[in-house]
């Protein structure tokens, strides 16, 4: 077993991230989570404190994380995309992806929501060789690149570029892939649509569900370290393009 996270991309503008805040709260509660000690940047609270001080502060800038999972959130300038990310802390199951994904696929400026294996997507996107080197793990397979920073800031890192599950931003999406993924009409604009063929064809589950959103889900051994690459690289690919 492995932990999963789950990361939901919106449109900047639309979001009002108090709302997001107490929302996020009240999915925690319903998947059973303990709020009673919250590691926040005001200390260790719980949650009716938080979201208190939130609100007097007027905006949800920091994370917060518990004994259970990590709430990571902001936007990415320059993409006009907001990302909320939860990320388990331990292998017992503690996020239920489709509670979540029910509730925000129905929210306003909502473009993605996808879980994916945490430890997986960690190392597809990282680049940092002494990360590998204190984990014990190879990057052999991987050429060791310039950062293109100038002197005496240059240095090399690990080349991520050709991982099946590299997280790339682009204007209006975030390219990344997970073992279920729920994709709105404003991802599919942004990318120019899709073609259920393609994506069956490569291995995809392909489900409608309602307001317009696509459900794509494969086995979670698909996209892990104990998956076939050639057959994430095809995953990927039908979505977004490529060979």
């Amino acid at each position: 077993m492995s932990k999963i996270g789950l990361e939901v991309v919106f449109k900047t503008e639309t979001v009002n991230k108090i709302a997001l805040l107490r929302n996020v709260l009240r999915l925690m509660r319903q998947d059973g989570m303990p709020l009673d000690s919250l590691e926040t940047r005001y200390g260790h609270i719980d949650s009716a404190t938080y979201m208190s001080l939130v609100e007097k502060e007027g905006d949800w800038v920091y994370g917060f994380e518990t004994p259970d999972i990590e709430i990571i959130h902001g936007e990415s300038g320059g993409f006009d995309l907001y990302k909320l990310i939860a990320i388990e802390k331990t292998i017992e199951k503690v996020i239920t992806p489709s509670n979540w994904a029910q509730y925000f696929t129905s929210e306003q400026g909502f473009s993605t929501c996808r879980v994916f294996d945490a430890d997986f997507d960690f190392w597809q996107n990282t680049t940092n060789p002494i990360e590998y080197q204190k984990s014990g793990r190879s990057y052999e397979k991987n050429e060791l690149i310039s950062n293109n920073l100038p002197y005496p800031l240059e240095d090399k890192i690990v080349d991520i570029s050709k991982n099946p599950g590299v997280r790339i931003f682009r204007k209006g999406y975030i390219e990344a892939i997970g073992f279920e993924m729920w994709l709105s009409d404003c991802f599919f604009n942004a990318i120019e649509g899709y073609s259920t063929k393609r994506l069956q064809a490569a291995g995809w589950s392909v489900q409608q569900c309602t307001n317009g959103v696509i459900h794509l889900s494969v086995k979670p051994i698909e996209l892990s370290d104990h998956g076939d690459i050639e057959k994430q690289r095809a995953l990927r690919a039908a979505l977004f393009g490529g060979p």
